[in-house]
């Protein structure tokens, strides 16, 4: 039996490929209510504009996924970000390169993090509110730099050392969603408990 329902966005978006011949957004469709539905995600297509002078333009690699991002959506996020509305593209730290350059301080092929949104590219005077930073040279994935070596790892570290300021000891709990953060590391004074919540609790 074939369907009638109405195509969600997502399955729009799976009949078309992404290619770099366009910049490929998902935008806000509606604020939601509760949790998130696919009818709340638009998907956008338009043209990968020129930097201008002091600009870069940067091509995505990897985007990362917080709770915060539905609170974008609702318009209620306590981030000092400007507040989203419907028809404006997601908001959203990943990992990108930069693949031109008319900025004095950024060189083509660098690999930075920072607040590129939804899209496949943007165009930037990478700006101190956008909160960009060069990935450093090592062997480590890039990929890491949408996690722990992100916002969300730098949050964790500083929340724990620069104003946890562990010692000898303590005893340190963590809650499901600080160990879904993806901070891993401990003090080596600190005995370490998990907390987990839900259907299937138990200690850790």
């Amino acid at each position: 039996m074939t369907s009638t329902a109405p195509l969600t966005a997502f399955e729009i978006h799976l009949a078309h490929a992404i290619d770099d011949d366009a910049n490929y957004q998902w935008r806000i469709a509606r604020r939601p209510d509760g949790n998130v539905r696919p009818d709340d995600f638009e998907w956008h297509t338009t043209d990968i504009r020129e930097p201008g002078e002091g600009e870069v333009l940067l091509r995505t690699h990897y985007l990362g996924l917080a709770p915060v991002m539905r609170f974008y959506m609702q318009g209620t996020a306590r981030t000092g970000d400007g507040t989203l509305s419907p028809g404006d593209v997601i908001h959203g730290r990943g990992v990108a390169q930069v693949v031109k350059s008319r900025h004095p301080d950024w060189r083509e092929g660098e690999i930075v993090q920072g607040q590129m949104g939804w899209q496949t590219y943007k165009v930037s005077a990478m700006t101190p509110q956008e909160k960009f930073f060069r990935m450093p040279r090592n062997d480590l994935p890039a990929a890491l730099g949408a996690g722990v070596l992100g916002m969300t790892g730098l949050s964790a570290h500083a929340g724990l050392f620069a104003c946890g300021s562990p010692q000898e000891g303590d005893r340190m709990v963590l809650s499901g969603a600080a160990k879904r953060g993806r901070f891993h590391s401990q003090p080596d004074c600190c005995q370490c408990c998990g907390l987990r919540c839900g259907r299937h609790s138990r200690r850790a």
